[in-house]
């Protein structure tokens, strides 16, 4: 794993605070001062700038990274593959059973085609950078040297509630329930990256995870009634 030093610990947590000042705030800011905006749009606007951020504070680690793929990336894939895999379907067949126990409430779902590309560019192309420099470089290598088992569970469980906060302030229990498959995925993340020790693999593991989701929304969208 990488040894951060001082500083660097410091900037995992400053982004993670960031992270949840921009998913707290940035809506009623954009409110305040009249930006009509989709918030597919905010999202993008969000995922920009944690991102831009957090490549801009562990830009040396990433570029390390980056480089070290050059003709070892086939190599690499090899040996994590299997992890990616197997944690995508863990991780789904656990979301089927948590629909199963806790039935998500019935709403009407409509998006125009232009919110689901916005939407499709963050979860792609934004998120896996952003997030796996918070949760899997940042937080994952601040905790790992004091505890390998405190930071595989704090850092997978932070991730699956920073994609419920919503639920959790309006009490929406089915909508926290959804937590424990975003959990899962944080697991295997940190797996494929204490595997690979690189921060790329598990970013390629994001988007393909993402990209799975992206395309069931494309076919709702198209063949959905």
């Amino acid at each position: 794993m990488v040894n951060l030093n001082k500083g660097e610990k410091i900037k995992s947590i400053v982004l993670f605070l960031a992270l949840i000042v921009c998913q707290f705030f940035t809506y009623s800011l954009f409110d305040a001062f009249g930006v009509q905006m989709s918030e597919n749009g905010i999202t993008i606007v969000i995922h920009i700038f944690v991102m831009l951020l957090a490549a801009f504070c562990f830009r040396k680690g990433l570029l390390e990274d980056f480089k070290a793929l050059k003709g070892q990336f086939w190599t690499g894939l090899k040996a994590v593959v299997p992890t990616m895999v197997l944690g995508i379907f863990v991780e789904y067949a656990v979301a089927m059973f948590c629909v199963l126990i806790v039935p998500a409430q019935d709403a009407e779902v409509s998006q125009t085609l232009s919110e689901v590309v916005l939407f499709t560019i963050a979860a792609i192309f934004l998120a896996p950078i952003s997030e796996e420099l918070i949760f899997r470089y940042g937080l994952f290598n601040t905790m790992y040297p004091r505890s390998r088992k405190a930071a595989y569970i704090v850092t997978a469980v932070l991730f699956g509630l920073i994609h419920v906060w919503e639920e959790i302030f309006a009490l929406d229990f089915a909508g926290m329930f959804a937590m424990v498959p975003r959990i899962v995925f944080g697991l295997y993340a940190v797996q494929i990256y204490e595997k690979s020790k690189n921060i790329c693999y598990p970013m390629l593991y994001h988007a393909m995870n993402n990209a799975i989701v992206c395309l069931l929304k494309i076919l709702l969208l198209l063949f959905g009634t």
